[in-house]
């Protein structure tokens, strides 16, 4: 997957669509948390997908990523906010699936 808008395969538009209609489907009901969307995918097959929960927790990517933790490993994650910058900063809950 590129990140050049240009360069989005027809498969990676279709799983990001399908982020972005997970994350519409619970527009209004995540509290004061965006509502997001994400879908992982093995071998152009969907592992697991999820959408924020109700008041915003627990958020997408970490019930996704719970589905099949040991698939994850070498999978795309479409996902339709950027994963929290705390993720990212420690031991991360994506690098301990991944």
């Amino acid at each position: 997957m590129s990140t050049r808008k240009d360069k989005f395969s027809k498969k990676d538009r279709y799983f990001m669509k399908l982020a972005i209609n997970l994350a519409r489907n619970q527009s209004g009901l995540t509290g004061s948390n965006p509502s997001v969307g994400c879908v992982i995918v093995k071998n152009n097959k969907i592992i697991s997908y999820a959408s924020t929960n109700i008041n915003g927790r627990p958020h997408a990517e970490t019930i996704a990523l719970n589905m099949n933790i040991k698939e994850n490993i070498g999978s795309t994650v479409y996902l339709t906010m950027g994963a929290m910058f705390t993720l990212w900063k420690n031991t991360s809950r994506v690098q301990k699936h991944l």
